[in-house]
């Protein structure tokens, strides 16, 4: 099935590597999930159901996030390619209850260019990891929470 993708302009990202706490990813300006779904057939034959039924979950996932920063300093927060992050994308940075994607993911690459004078863009690319969190909606452990998931 295909992906759909989520995104939020006015959100913000957290991220921790296992064992660690939280860290906010500062001044994000966009970010973006793309799950990509499947249906599981869950039909259970009976008198009085016959039809069948199907439930949705997640099969993989990608996420990324751009970042503003001044040109004389460095990425606020040390995120490295290869290692494991329990990332969190809320839809509103300030609003609890308005959704937060989250789930485990490895760092594909981090870029930075400069769009404006004294400024640089860092985008941080994430791929699914395939661990899975205690709750987790499916094997690939990405999940839906309307308050802070703290794991």
């Amino acid at each position: 099935m295909a992906a759909k993708l989520f995104h939020s302009k006015k959100g913000k990202v957290r991220l921790k590597l296992a064992g660690s706490s939280y860290n906010d990813i500062p001044n994000p300006v966009t970010w973006t999930v793309g799950p990509t779904l499947e249906t599981a057939e869950t039909t259970a034959m009976s008198s009085s159901n016959t039809a069948k039924t199907r439930v949705a979950g997640f099969k993989d996932w990608t996420g990324s996030v751009e970042v503003l920063a001044d040109a004389d300093t460095a990425p606020l927060v040390s995120i490295a390619e290869g290692k494991n992050y329990h990332v969190q994308f809320w839809q509103d940075a300030g609003t609890a209850g308005n959704g937060i994607f989250h789930g485990w993911a490895v760092c594909t690459g981090v870029s930075g260019t400069c769009p404006a004078p004294d400024t640089v863009k860092y985008v941080y690319n994430f791929a699914c990891s395939g661990v899975a969190d205690s709750d987790a909606l499916d094997d690939n452990g990405l999940q839906y929470a309307t308050s802070s998931p703290d794991v």
